[in-house]
């Protein structure tokens, strides 16, 4: 059945209300549970411009502690020293210096205080061009720069994580989750099915974080239009690797399509006319160097460069 949602009011930095913009959004390919399939969620909440932490005290004090700890669980198995692992110190550098330049653009350092991050890039396994923010731990894998043309579109990947953290969402949606429960599953065969409410909330959450990203990148001097080119890239690199195959051509209900998300970057670039940059690759071809030749060194161990079929491709300069 073909749905459509309508997605946003966006609010301009001197705090004017834009049009609502109408993005026709794919059907959500939800486990069917006794022949229903989860409601579309509908948006109309309001995007804040320019980019502001949310309050974190509006969590109770226990949840609060409760994220606190799953944040040092997670660094202290992710840092066990018993953990064989690449070497790799240019790509975190790397990582590193965008990061400090987001927060630097936009001027975050105060937020950040409020709410520390942990940048960790996976130097420990072979991983897929993602990155994933949960309880304050930004975790990025190597191949998200290896993919890359520019610092431009790994600037747009971090900056959306970024966004992710500082509007709380990852704590937004254990709060949706605890109210609205998923059902069903509870055994090997079936998932639980998410609500409406999380759906809905996990969707914004995105669109949010695609957004206020532009911001950060348009602050710190980047080119913003390089979001939507790095979706392309990891959507294409997904789909095509062996390495990362089993994912390709599965559905995710939890993120809005591909289509979907690049023309909604087109039209909140240019009603928030941000402007455009020249995309520069600021050491990138140093961290693409060092990503093909990782490898642990075991017998049989065959280097990156012989394991990612990107590797085999020469960059643009």
């Amino acid at each position: 059945m073909t749905m459509t949602a309508w997605l946003l009011l966006l609010a301009s930095p001197a705090a004017a209300q834009m049009p609502a913009f109408e993005l026709p959004i794919n059907p959500l390919r939800a486990a069917r549970d006794g022949g229903a399939v989860a409601p579309e969620p509908v948006f109309t909440r309001t995007v804040p411009f320019p980019v502001e932490a949310y309050d974190r005290s509006k969590f109770s004090a226990a949840s609060r502690r409760a994220q606190a700890q799953a944040r040092d669980a997670w660094l202290k198995d992710n840092d066990d020293p018993r953990v064989v692992r690449f070497t790799i110190p240019k790509t975190k550098a790397y990582f590193e210096k965008v990061l400090e330049r987001l927060i630097a653009g936009s001027g975050l350092e105060k937020a950040m205080q409020a709410a520390p991050l942990a940048l960790r890039v996976n130097d420990s396994s072979w991983g897929s061009p993602s990155a994933s923010m949960s309880s304050g731990v930004l975790r990025v894998d190597p191949e998200v720069a290896a993919i890359m043309d520019s610092e431009d579109e790994v600037a747009a990947v971090i900056a959306h994580e970024l966004v992710h953290h500082l509007r709380a969402h990852h704590e937004q949606l254990l709060q949706t989750v605890k109210k609205h429960p998923r059902t069903g599953g509870g055994d090997m065969f079936s998932a639980p099915v998410p609500s409406k409410q999380e759906l809905e909330a996990r969707w914004y959450h995105e669109c949010e974080a695609d957004a206020l990203s532009l911001r950060l990148l348009a602050n710190a001097g980047y080119d913003p239009s390089a979001a939507a080119d790095a979706l392309r890239k990891v959507k294409a690199e997904v789909e095509s690797d062996p390495i990362h195959g089993a994912r390709a051509g599965r559905g995710d209900p939890t993120h809005p399509s591909l289509e979907v998300r690049t023309e909604y970057i087109a039209r909140v670039i240019a009603a928030e006319k941000l402007p455009s940059a020249a995309r520069t690759r600021g050491g990138l071809d140093e961290v693409h160097a060092e990503c093909a030749a990782r490898t642990r060194g075991g017998p049989g161990d065959e280097p990156a460069s012989e394991i990612y079929r990107h590797y085999k491709t020469v960059k643009k300069p």
